[in-house]
């Protein structure tokens, strides 16, 4: 979709690009009877588009939910709270739009079964995928293990990553390391929790490839997220 990347800006513009491509497919498909538009995001520019055009056509409009609103960085109030003050008070508004749109699509695949309990209270059709994985550009030869915890993934501060590299402080054995991968709002306080301890590294943002490559090699893949929290069974890492 075209776009002016120009602040706020950018999120109107989205909108009337995809508004005018889905209306000009619309046009001219008007006469496939069974034609339904499909989206793979939630993203709202998209999203409220698409609503209002399989309004206007009357025709369905199914979403794939990797993850909702609920766990949408929209929700860290860390993220709320550095914002400018423009993205602050349009945040809840932008949320509760999301919300609405995310309620009323005609159909769902979910990735989780809590999902469809959350969001489709309209009981409308819907099916469940509980696994994604994409083995194509993967090296799978085996490699020596080192002595390695990794985490690869969003670098949140409502993800554990602090309570993480306080666990591994806790270790004494100087032959362990920690590997951290991924961005997120934490990135500037975690190099600061960090620099005092030479174990824990943190590498960045890296392919996927180069991941799969570290995974093969760490002996400990960690996941956070604490599943007391509502957004874990509503996400997936």
């Amino acid at each position: 979709l075209p776009y002016i990347n120009i602040g706020f800006l950018k999120y109107f513009i989205i909108a009337i690009s995809s508004f005018i491509i889905s209306l000009v497919w619309n046009v001219k498909n008007i006469r496939v009877k069974e034609r339904c538009m499909f989206s793979s995001i939630n993203y709202l520019p998209v999203a409220f588009s698409n609503y209002i055009i399989s309004k206007l056509f009357r025709i369905k409009n199914y979403i794939i939910l990797t993850d909702t609103s609920l766990s949408n960085a929209y929700s860290n109030d860390n993220l709320v709270r550095n914002s400018p003050l423009f993205k602050r008070l349009l945040i809840k508004p932008y949320v509760y739009l999301l919300k609405f749109i995310e309620s009323n699509y005609d159909g769902y695949v979910f990735l989780s079964q809590y999902m469809n309990e959350q969001i489709n209270k309209k009981n409308h059709p819907w099916c469940l995928v509980e696994g994604i994985f994409n083995p194509s550009n993967l090296n799978f030869n085996t490699v020596k293990k080192e002595k390695a915890i990794m985490y690869a993934g969003t670098i949140n501060y409502n993800l554990g990553i602090d309570i993480l590299i306080d666990a591994f402080k806790t270790i004494n054995d100087s032959s362990i390391q920690l590997w951290i991968f991924g961005h997120g709002d934490y990135v500037d306080d975690m190099k600061n929790k960090i620099k005092d301890d030479n174990r824990i590294k943190y590498m960045g943002f890296k392919s996927r490839e180069e991941i799969f490559e570290y995974e093969k090699r760490a002996s400990l893949l960690i996941n956070t997220r604490n599943p007391k929290d509502e957004y874990t069974k509503l996400s997936f890492p």
